[in-house]
Formats: C-alpha cells, sequence, structure tokens
C-alpha cells in the first residue's frame, strides 16, 4: 500500500479521536460536573496526543505535494516529530505535576494512565523519539515515522479510555 494512503488512514484515525473527545467535552466527562485539574491534564494530553500526528500527517502530505525527495521527507517528520513529542512531554508533565501537586497518592505517578501507570507510556515515548532520531540520521525509511504517528494514536487512544473510565473513590 502506497505510505501517504496509510498516512491519510492515520490521520483519519486521529481526526475521529479528536472528534469523540469533542463529544467527551461536550457532555462533560464524568456524569456532567465539573472537571478536576488532573482530568483537565488527561484531556489536554488526549488533544495534544492526537493533534501531533495529524499535524505530522499533515506536513508529509504537504512535502510530498511540495516534490521533496521521499527520503528528505521522512527526515524531516521524524525530526519534527522529536521536537514536537519533547515538547508535548515537557509540558504535560509539567502540567500533571501541578494538578497532583496537593494530592501524595497520586503525585507518586502524574502520569498515570491506562498504560500500566504510565511507565509504558513514557518508556515507549522515549525509545520512539530515539528511533526517530535514528530515521533522521541514518534509516531515512517511512516505517519509523508511521511507527510514531500510531504510538501517539495509542497514546491519545489511552487518554481518551481513561476520561470514560470510572473515578475511583477518595479513601
Amino acid at each position: 500500500m502506497n505510505p501517504l494512503r496509510i498516512l491519510s488512514l492515520s490521520g483519519e484515525m486521529a481526526l475521529a479521536i479528536i472528534g469523540f473527545a469533542g463529544v467527551v467535552l461536550a457532555f462533560g466527562g464524568r456524569g456532567g460536573g465539573p472537571w478536576n485539574e488532573l482530568d483537565r491534564v488527561r484531556f489536554r494530553r488526549l488533544f495534544s496526543g492526537t493533534l501531533a500526528p495529524l499535524g505530522l500527517v499533515a506536513l508529509a502530505l504537504i512535502l510530498d505535494a511540495l516534490g521533496v525527495e521521499r527520503s528528505g521527507t521522512w527526515r524531516i517528520c521524524s525530526f519534527t516529530t522529536v521536537l514536537i513529542t519533547a515538547a508535548n512531554t515537557f509540558f504535560n508533565h509539567r502540567a500533571a505535576a501541578r494538578a497532583t501537586s496537593g494530592d501524595p497518592e497520586r503525585q507518586a505517578a502524574p502520569f498515570s494512565s491506562v498504560w500500566g501507570g504510565g511507565k509504558v507510556a513514557l518508556l515507549g515515548t522515549l525509545l520512539v523519539m530515539l528511533l526517530q532520531l535514528a530515521n533522521t540520521a541514518s534509516i531515512q525509511s517511512f516505517w519509523p515515522f508511521l511507527l510514531s504517528v500510531w504510538w501517539s494514536i495509542a497514546l491519545g487512544s489511552s487518554e481518551f479510555v481513561r476520561l470514560l473510565l470510572p473515578q475511583r473513590a477518595a479513601p
């Protein structure tokens, strides 16, 4: 299958998740009540985690339309992925740390998600970033970039599921 067609389908998946996130936002998420700060952080991670791959897919399609050589397209997209992922990780971690600053139980895992307390998500994100750096430097192929897009969509989907799950009652 054509790499650009696969990217287009991946962008459509990211857009669908953003649409579902809008529905969650419109209906207030958890029982229609006001959202706590941690839920706002999760929604922000969901949004940034799905907007980033959508933007990266658009960048790849634009570069292809401009006639940039495919290996150059994947290098540019992979380097941009590293920059966006690093910024998202930094700002989302800072927001999560702020949101959990008054709750000692949640401070231990500000990246709490359905991915094993966030450890799998953080490790996977670091590995994807290293793979993107390798793609920028030497691999220059489509599949590492596609993997980063799918990983971001998977993380955004996990935050979507997390927003829909019932909250644990405070002890």
